[in-house]
């Protein structure tokens, strides 16, 4: 009986604590915001996977794997919606970056800044240089200016420097300049187009079928040449062929060259020479 009595509650024996009478709400457990952010330096942001390289960034300066823009390039409807509204301003390879990143030595980071040494864990600001791709705190650049990248040494200017990973707020003046930036050169592109193709068209009035570039090249040289002459010799060179020209029209071997052809022996016939003509 006293065992199962102690099993069973409610009939005398058992005494309720605080916690089995009041309901206190369950504690939320908290992430820290350092690891969460540092977390989200080294994933794709298409498909929030692991960072690996080679890694490129976008104009907006978010981190990618290129094999998965690559995959979204080739197979777009692969993808569903969402992921593809966050890549929907990359059009082709040329959009992104390949990043030359340095090594860090703490544990959890991609990379480090090769001249502060800070890592790359979300706490510091990092840009990237889009003509070399390398990436570099934002430190560095303020505080030792040049004109020329500090890890590569490649020149760049400060249109060249995009920041990487920027606050939410800032994202949206991100993409209205890249928007724009987008416009402005489309619309020079057309202009270009149009002015070359004006130009053409003046210079040519009559349709003419291509030549092949070895008959164009000598077409052109004949007309800056002009009209062809015969050659002319000197004077005493010319004078010394015609006299040796007359020695060999009155010698016996130049008349016997151009005898008649139907001229017999003396007998009438070759063959009486052979003494077999009976």
């Amino acid at each position: 009986r006293a065992s199962r009595s102690s099993s069973m509650g409610g009939d005398g024996g058992s005494i309720p604590t605080r916690a089995d009478i009041v309901r206190e709400k369950k504690k939320v457990e908290r992430v820290d915001p350092s690891l969460m952010l540092a977390l989200h330096w080294r994933l794709c942001a298409l498909t929030e996977e692991l960072l690996r390289t080679p890694i490129v960034a976008c104009e907006l300066g978010r981190f990618y794997n290129k094999e998965a823009i690559l995959n979204f390039l080739l197979c777009k409807d692969d993808f569903p919606p969402e992921q593809a509204a966050l890549v929907s301003h990359i059009h082709s390879l040329k959009d992104v970056t390949t990043l030359s990143i340095t090594p860090s030595p703490d544990e959890g980071v991609i990379g480090s800044c090769p001249v502060t040494n800070l890592p790359m864990n979300g706490k510091y600001k990092f840009v990237f240089l889009r003509g070399c791709g390398c990436v570099l705190s934002d430190r560095c650049i303020r505080e030792v200016p040049s004109e020329t990248c500090h890890k590569c040494g490649k020149a760049f200017v400060s249109a060249d420097v995009v920041a990487l990973m920027p606050p939410a707020e800032e994202v949206d003046a991100i993409r209205v300049k890249l928007a724009e930036k987008r416009k402005a050169e489309l619309l020079a592109k057309k202009q270009k187009k149009a002015a070359k193709a004006g130009g053409d068209k003046k210079d040519s009035d009559v349709v003419v079928a291509p030549d092949s570039p070895k008959t164009g090249a000598k077409r052109k040289a004949d007309a800056q040449a002009g009209p062809r002459t015969a050659p002319t010799l000197d004077p005493s060179i010319q004078a010394a062929l015609n006299e040796r020209m007359a020695e060999i029209k009155g010698s016996s071997a130049a008349k016997s060259l151009f005898a008649g052809k139907d001229k017999k022996g003396a007998d009438g016939n070759f063959m009486s020479r052979t003494g077999l003509r009976q």
